[in-house]
């Protein structure tokens, strides 16, 4: 047990790090707000999907109604 007492403040310091990792790397896979991959038009509620997240700049127009107006995919209408 005497051993073990000197690696209990590293073992506290290495969590600390492995948690602030695990944290950082959690928010670099999220993409960023008012990006996302499936957009949908306000007007027809045609589903336009991107292989990446994209923001609204990117989306263009509807294919089927020449649209402009684009929500994202899951959120509410408004």
């Amino acid at each position: 047990m005497a051993e073990e007492a000197p690696l209990k403040p590293i073992r506290e310091v290495l969590l600390k790090i492995r948690n602030a990792a695990d944290a950082a790397l959690k928010r670099i896979d999220q993409p960023p707000r008012g990006f996302s991959v499936q957009w949908v038009c306000t007007s027809c509620r045609y589903v336009k999907t991107f292989v990446k997240p994209v923001d609204l700049d990117v989306v263009g127009k509807c294919p089927r109604c020449r649209s402009s107006e684009f929500r994202i995919a899951g959120q509410g209408r408004g």
